[in-house]
């Protein structure tokens, strides 16, 4: 059982991307659940709108307050929506919801998660195995309909002196396995609090993936991310909504948010250090 307040979550502001607009809107975000459901809210400001070309699965949309307008990708014919209309996407169907009004129209997301499939077999019959921190390759396939799942490795360290930081990009080969990682260091020279020192990384890293996926003519919009890191603090802040205790990772945590608000959805599972320097190289050790 779960109870979550989804507009007690920190708000992101939605940004557009390729296929899809985003005028003032607010997103708020339940990730990191592991439930069959991705759910989030949306905030439609006043004259907002958020539209998509198409793609993204099945979802639907829940009206919870305030009215709008909505449209198929084509634009006509345009549809009244009020508190309690329910919107149905197919997988592929495109849509425009506008808000001309003066008052917020708040949207209730769900889209329907797809149970992760077993690991590929190796050429020998044998299933995959799992070597410490590297889980098993996800089994998708990255020129289906389905949303690719990248990996992202991250580990870090502060110090007076400088911190140091590394992470290890995972993108999914067309047969559903993980490609060899790109690995990064980066250093930090002036003095860097640990929590400074796996945020920068951490911020570093999904730059380095956005780049990474559009290069593969991928969109960030369109895939998932699974995050393996040895942070706890990136674990609460980000997954469970602890709040930071200062202003300077406050700030931080809302950067990472709205980086991570560029992808369809995000997981963080926790790993012990020795296990990510056996993926990360001797980069970070203390």
């Amino acid at each position: 059982m779960q109870v979550a307040y989804l507009q007690q979550q920190p708000p992101r502001r939605l940004k557009a991307g390729e296929g899809r607009v985003a005028e003032g809107v607010l997103a708020y975000s339940l990730t990191g659940s592991g439930g069959a459901v991705e759910t989030r809210l949306f905030e439609i400001e006043a004259q907002g709108r958020l539209a998509s070309s198409g793609g993204g699965g099945e979802r639907h949309y829940f009206v919870l307050q305030g009215a709008g307008l909505v449209a198929p990708a084509s634009g006509q014919p345009t549809q009244e929506l009020k508190s309690g209309a329910l919107l149905s996407l197919a997988e592929d169907e495109g849509f425009s919801i506008s808000n001309p009004g003066d008052h917020p129209l708040i949207l209730l997301y769900i889209a329907p998660v797809a149970a992760p499939a077993l690991p590929p077999a190796t050429p020998a019959g044998r299933p995959a195995a799992a070597r410490p921190g590297r889980p098993p390759a996800p089994d998708v396939d990255a020129g289906s309909g389905e949303q690719p799942t990248y990996r992202l490795v991250f580990s870090a360290q502060g110090g007076r002196n400088g911190g140091n930081g590394s992470h290890a990009l995972y993108r999914p080969a067309p047969d559903g396995r993980l490609e060899k990682p790109q690995l990064a260091a980066e250093e930090y020279s002036d003095a860097t609090s640990q929590a400074d020192a796996e945020y920068y990384t951490l911020l570093d890293a999904l730059d380095a993936l956005a780049e990474l996926v559009y290069a593969t003519g991928g969109d960030p919009a369109d895939s998932r991310v699974d995050l393996v890191t040895d942070s706890k603090l990136i674990l609460n802040q980000l997954r469970d909504g602890s709040e930071p205790k200062t202003p300077r990772l406050t700030e931080l945590r809302d950067q990472a948010l709205d980086n991570l608000a560029n992808f369809a959805a995000f997981n963080i599972t926790l790993q012990t250090r020795d296990n990510l320097i056996k993926v990360l190289g001797s980069g970070t050790e203390e």
